[in-house]
């Protein structure tokens, strides 16, 4: 496969320079509806959910009476909540949660839809982003599986670490000699339960894309992915490393916050075991966790606004990438560059040039067969008039050549022909008269 990571970016980047509307207001719009969609779901079974407890007089007591604890169980003097009102509330919840994922995994594969066409110079429009609603229940299926592999793998490698690291710990309290031995064992085990879980995860990096362009679902997908992803994954690494300064706003601002936050744990525990707890001290430390907070708000912010750019970016790259392992050809030409073809005429091969007002050319497809019948006549045909220059030249043929000259009779006596010359006269009279001589 051959990614030329540094141009590949480029192109993405020049695509989104080109596509209507801009890529970061089609992002902006997609976060809003889905977190507005979401939300709206949520609220909704929440409220549903809700409605066990307020058709029960004697837990809307509980409730209104601050007696909380008496709601969960039956050790309080108030009600306990029945067991149908339970599995009410629990399929509810249930029900909320996959419509949640199935409006936002379809949107997922939708905005991954849009980001294919957007690199690929095809100018889409808002209404991607819902292409892929009519195959929600297949995604939701493909996503699940995809979730519930990359678990059992992690838990393999989670417990094959535990397992090593256990062995190294036993290497060490038994033999303390062969301490650096027990905690080269330890590192190594974590080190390769974290390279297990990513190369577990990133062999299903391609099934959104499988979802989109080729139609593939369930293990289907899967399979292909890991098909595809193979021998590739540090090539898929460092694409995503290559985007690390773009989330420096994030890092730095969660490093601030948890080095404060850090702090003033540790010295607020210090300082309630030494007995300095005033008034004075309290505050300040509530001032400064407001500040940190603030701080780090901050960053969050910009970094939010860095994302409304950096999540196209990422996906349209991504995108490439999976059209480099694919081997398919990206380089169609922008929307507004591009003229589309004529309607068919021959078939669904080729194209004639028999639009004399068009001003197409002839467009054919050399890897498909040409049809061998004549092109058909189209009905408008006749009534294009010619252009005059090309109906001149049939109405008036060139003259013929011009025949010998001959004689007019009607002339004849105004060009009387001279007398003969006797002396020209043929011999032949003359051998006859010469008989009588002899």
């Amino acid at each position: 496969m051959n990614f030329q990571r540094g141009q590949v970016k480029r192109e993405v980047r020049e695509a989104m320079k080109h596509t209507r509307p801009r890529p970061i207001w089609v992002t902006l719009f997609f976060l809003f509806i889905v977190g507005l969609v979401g939300g709206v779901i949520s609220g909704a079974m929440t409220f549903l959910a809700g409605g066990g407890i307020l058709t029960s007089p004697d837990l809307m007591r509980a409730l209104f009476s601050g007696n909380y604890n008496t709601i969960v169980s039956n050790t309080g003097p108030g009600p306990a909540i029945p067991p149908g009102t339970m599995i009410y509330m629990a399929v509810i919840a249930l029900i909320g949660a996959l419509l949640t994922n199935l409006w936002q995994a379809s949107m997922d594969v939708g905005y991954t839809d849009y980001c294919m066409d957007m690199v690929q110079g095809r100018n889409p429009g808002i209404d991607k982003l819902f292409a892929m609603l009519r195959h929600a229940w297949p995604i939701v299926v493909t996503q699940f599986l995809v979730g519930l592999f990359a678990v059992l793998w992690i838990c393999l490698f989670y417990v094959a670490a535990l397992f090593v690291i256990g062995i190294g710990a036993a290497v060490m309290a038994a033999v303390p000699q062969l301490t650096v031995l027990g905690v080269v064992l330890m590192i190594a085990a974590m080190v390769a339960m974290v390279i297990g879980m990513l190369w577990a995860v990133l062999r299903y990096a391609m099934v959104n894309y499988l979802m989109v362009d080729q139609g593939m679902f369930g293990l289907a997908a899967i399979r292909e992915s890991k098909r595809l992803m193979k021998g590739h994954l540090l090539q898929y690494v460092g694409m995503h490393l290559s985007f690390i300064l773009w989330y420096l706003p994030a890092i730095i601002g969660s490093g601030i916050l948890s080095v404060q936050i850090g702090g003033l744990a540790g010295e607020t525990v210090g300082n309630a075991m030494i007995g300095v707890m005033d008034e004075t001290y309290m505050m300040d430390a509530i001032y400064g966790l407001i500040g940190t907070i603030a701080l780090f708000g901050l960053f969050l912010l910009i970094q939010m606004i860095l994302n409304l750019y950096l999540t196209p970016y990422v996906t349209g790259t991504e995108a490439r990438f999976y059209f480099c392992l694919t081997g398919a050809d990206v380089s169609a030409p922008r929307q507004q560059d591009w003229t589309p073809p004529m309607p068919p005429v021959n078939g669904p091969y080729g194209w004639t040039d028999e639009f004399p007002s068009s001003g197409q050319g002839t467009y054919t497809d050399s890897a498909a067969p040409q049809p061998q019948e004549p092109p058909r006549e189209l009905p408008q045909q006749p009534a294009v008039p010619e252009p005059p220059a090309e109906t001149a030249a049939p109405e008036t043929p060139p003259a013929p050549p011009a025949p010998p000259a001959q004689p007019d009779p009607s002339e004849a006596p105004a060009e009387p022909t001279a007398p003969q010359d006797p002396q020209e006269q043929p011999d032949e009279p003359s051998a006859r008269s010469d008989g009588p001589e002899t």
